[in-house]
């Protein structure tokens, strides 16, 4: 059995002095075990820097070090170095005049493998600025003096699916798609035909990965039974009929071609097959691409699915690339529990509003209900609607008074009423069951006030 190559994985990161962040803050980003977390989801308001995070991730894989003029490599260096001046510009914080970025990762085969001590990635910046303007850039800490070379692959919130690009062969290096505002993704009908035309041509490994990919397809897609229902026509041809080519899914309501898709069919279609295609160029003579190493840090995981999705697609994506660490931002509570063990970094701005802190860890959810999550993690005053929570607060308002009126009473009465009319039973059943019960104790003291 051949050896499995050695890939990059996360274990903290470290911040101070970038964008919302001032004090020195850090994102742990592993299990309960202290191995590196295959989901970590970061979670927090707009604009508290969960996307500031992931960019900062990708920024501080190891890249290797040349002294100038020099040929040989001296060391490793964090790709956010000098080079890049207004890229490292764009994180001060106002004012500051050192922004610092620190990243610990370990180089080992796979998620599930022992944390050798020697296998351990640090990378270090100093940022400085005068004036709020860039000044230079000192590297801190960056050891050991050679490391592997990182898969890491980044995903923006715009991310949508291209049009006959797979031509343009991916990088097999890492690919960063969170600086730009157009994330464009492979074209997923023309990377399937080029692999069904491999398969046909009986190249070597390409009906194995052609299964492999239909097959994540199938269990991922929510209205998709098994590979079968995914055919593939071929190249689509210009000003051909619409079964000239292309996609098909046969789905419950008929065979609808790839582009009749939903926006959050097509979109997840796209991404499953965008990365699973950077594995199998990325790792050409692996028998099992998609259970090969990578880091996949992405932009607002939930996008366009329906919470019954939601629930899945983490376990699912967990079955299918194994050996993947993921970090995704969500606003969704459901994502959170999806999972046995999720490791949760809550963002939250302080209460004068002019920093932001990070709580991380192996958040324990387990039974936990969405509104407790929405209310503890999320920061939400509660889980019922706007009208609902004011007449809560009006109520302690009116509790709080020293002297009630007969209107306040009145009052109180009233809300009261309306507050205990409300479901509080998880399932529709449990609260016809409830309300039953309900009617039927007011008609017996109904009785009993009669028999007085």
């Amino acid at each position: 059995m051949p050896t499995r190559r050695k890939s990059i994985y996360f274990l903290s990161l470290e911040l101070e002095n970038v964008r919302c962040f001032a004090e020195e803050q850090e994102l742990r980003l592993v299990d309960s075990n202290g191995r590196p977390a295959r989901w970590t989801l970061l979670v927090g308001d707009n604009g508290v820097g969960k996307t500031t995070l992931l960019q900062c991730l990708a920024w501080m894989r190891p890249t290797p070090y040349y002294p100038p003029g020099k040929d040989e490599q001296k060391g490793i260096q964090p790709l956010l170095h000098d080079q890049y001046p207004p890229v490292m510009a764009n994180l001060f914080r106002d004012g500051a005049g050192i922004t610092t970025l620190r990243a610990e990762m370990v180089q080992i085969s796979s998620l599930t493998s022992q944390l050798p001590r020697t296998a351990r990635v640090r990378t270090g910046i100093e940022v400085l600025a005068k004036n709020n303007k860039f000044d230079g850039a000192n590297r801190t800490v960056n050891e050991p003096q050679k490391a592997v070379d990182p898969f890491i692959i980044t995903y923006g919130a715009n991310r949508h699916m291209g049009h006959q690009n797979a031509g343009e062969s991916p990088e097999s290096g890492s690919v960063d798609l969170l600086q730009t505002d157009d994330t464009e993704l492979v074209d997923a009908a023309e990377v399937l035909s080029d692999l069904d035309y491999s398969a046909y041509k009986k190249r070597p490994k390409a009906r194995a990965r052609l299964e492999k990919m239909k097959h994540a397809l199938a269990e991922i897609l929510p209205f998709i039974a098994k590979s079968d229902d995914i055919e593939i026509l071929g190249p689509q041809q210009p000003g051909g009929s619409d079964e000239s080519g292309g996609l098909r899914f046969r789905t419950p309501y008929g065979r609808v071609p790839l582009e009749g898709l939903s926006l959050g069919h097509r979109t997840v279609t796209a991404w499953i097959v965008d990365l699973a295609w950077r594995l199998i160029v990325r790792y050409p003579e692996s028998a099992k691409p998609l259970e090969e190493p990578a880091v996949v840090l992405i932009d607002e995981i939930d996008l366009h699915l329906h919470p019954h999705w939601q629930r899945r697609i983490m376990k699912q994506l967990s079955e299918h690339f194994p050996n993947v660490q993921f970090v995704a931002t969500t606003h969704s509570p459901l994502m959170i529990t999806s999972l046995d063990e999720v490791n949760v970094a809550v963002l939250r701005q302080v209460d004068d509003g002019d920093h932001v802190v990070i709580k991380t860890g192996p958040t324990v959810v387990e039974g936990w209900r969405f509104d407790q999550i929405l209310v503890n993690l999320f920061g939400l005053e509660s889980a019922r609607s706007l009208r609902v929570e004011e007449l809560m607060k009006e109520r302690e308002r009116l509790l709080g008074k020293k002297r009630r009126t007969p209107r306040d009473r009145e009052q109180l009465q009233h809300i009261a009423d309306e507050l205990s009319s409300l479901p509080t039973a998880e399932r529709r059943e449990d609260q016809d069951a409830m309300d039953f019960v309900r009617r039927a104790a007011a008609a017996f003291r109904a009785r009993q006030e009669e028999q007085k």
